[in-house]
């Protein structure tokens, strides 16, 4: 697919232009320059329009860091035994956000298909998917195969995970900030201020009791969270635990 009929059908998915240069100061909006697709968003509570930096993902660059903590011999965490990571493992990350979590299973062998049901978010993966397959680096283009992004809800998406008879079903959602001391990094702030108000922990268990029946189920979670009785294992670090949980 040639770079002009990619970017037509970004817009088809957005249903909004996107421009061939950087937006002016304090404007909202995707632009694509530099040969990335680029979301400028402006928090009106803490971020300028001359500070601030564009949104955009780029999985060789995540795949790059994973290297240098592999290299440094730094523990890949709780999240690796948590999921059984390999060559073998099938995983639906069905909120995959930025797509780092989506880029740590596939650095360690896994296949994913990832769900995203923002169409900003969703283009922004998509774009950077398609700079994976097309990397100079014969690595990052062989990871890049063996994922898959679609635009969708977990909770609505029964047909697609089906169909790829997953080993798990992986959940890092955005559970509300009210309650967090520290403010969280600029990318989530804005996730949180673009996106819909996001289900509570309770309100979200109970949408996987029922839509995810029989997938193991692991759920990224504040380690101070009860685990409460659908946890049938825990893997935990320090400030975050990863659940089992059988629906």
């Amino acid at each position: 697919m040639s770079e002009q009929v990619f970017l037509q059908h970004l817009e088809e998915v957005l249903d909004q232009k996107i421009e061939r240069a950087p937006l002016a100061k304090g404007q909202t909006g995707f632009a694509f320059f530099n040969g990335a697709l680029q979301y400028f968003f402006v928090d009106k509570e803490s971020l300028t329009a001359s500070s601030y930096r564009p949104l955009s993902f780029d999985f060789g660059s995540m795949f790059e860091i994973l290297e240098q903590q592999k290299r440094k011999g730094l523990s890949p965490g709780p999240l690796l035994k948590a999921l059984k990571l390999s060559k073998k493992v099938k995983i639906v990350d069905g909120t995959c956000g930025s797509g780092e979590d989506t880029a740590f299973f596939l650095f360690h062998g896994a296949k994913v298909l990832a769900l995203e049901r923002d169409p900003r978010v969703f283009a922004l993966l998509l774009d950077a998917h398609r700079r994976a397959r097309e990397d100079s680096q014969a690595l990052v283009r062989e990871r890049a195969e063996r994922l898959e992004i679609i635009h969708a809800d977990v909770f609505n998406s029964s047909c697609a995970i089906e169909k790829f008879a997953p080993d798990f079903v992986y959940l890092d959602p955005m559970w509300e900030f009210e309650q967090r001391k520290a403010l969280p990094r600029k990318e989530m702030k804005i996730f949180a201020q673009i996106l819909q108000r996001p289900l509570s922990q309770e309100e979200f268990l109970q949408e996987i009791k029922r839509h995810l029946v029989g997938y193991k189920v692991v759920l990224k979670r504040s380690r101070k969270h009860p685990k409460g009785p659908l946890v049938n294992a825990s893997y935990a670090g320090k400030t975050t635990r990863y659940d089992l949980v059988l629906a």
